[in-house]
């Protein structure tokens, strides 16, 4: 190698001196089982600037995956019997009508409020079930029909 000149600027090290002496300051990292993908941490701010954190992110939770709403299947079971019990001789086996109308498509015309009112007063036409069915089973029933659209 060529002397350093007075006045100009030290050598700088090789790539390869460079990464000898990174690789020897990096810790050695632990074996990762077979199969096993790790991702590596992110940064959220600089190192040492006084945020109080370590500096990484917290992992991301796994999103759950969508999945029918539990609740619209429980009021599904439980209308169902009571339907069958209680309104199929009037409105059909597949709701649609009978001595009474079509229910169908009734969660189109009425809101949940106003079949729980049918249901549970009656009209002209229908009998009520405010003395047959509970407060939670007029619910339940009103809900079920509500999606009926």
């Amino acid at each position: 190698p060529a002397a350093a000149m007075p006045g100009a600027p030290a050598a700088k090290p090789g790539g390869a001196q460079v990464f000898a002496a990174q690789a020897e300051a990096e810790p050695q990292r632990a074996p990762v089982a077979p199969g096993k993908v790790t991702a590596p941490a992110v940064a959220t701010s600089e190192p040492g600037s006084g945020s109080g954190s370590s500096g990484f992110a917290a992992p991301a939770k796994p999103r759950e995956p969508a999945m029918a709403e539990p609740a619209a299947a429980d009021v599904s079971a439980q209308a169902q019997p009571l339907y069958k019990d209680n309104c199929l001789a009037c409105h059909g086996d597949q709701l649609q009508g009978n001595v009474g109308p079509s229910l169908s498509k009734v969660g189109g015309r009425k809101s949940k409020a106003q079949l729980v009112e049918q249901i549970r007063e009656g009209s002209s036409d229908m009998p009520g079930f405010k003395e047959t069915l509970s407060e939670e089973e007029v619910e339940t029933l009103a809900a079920w029909l509500t999606v009926k659209k």
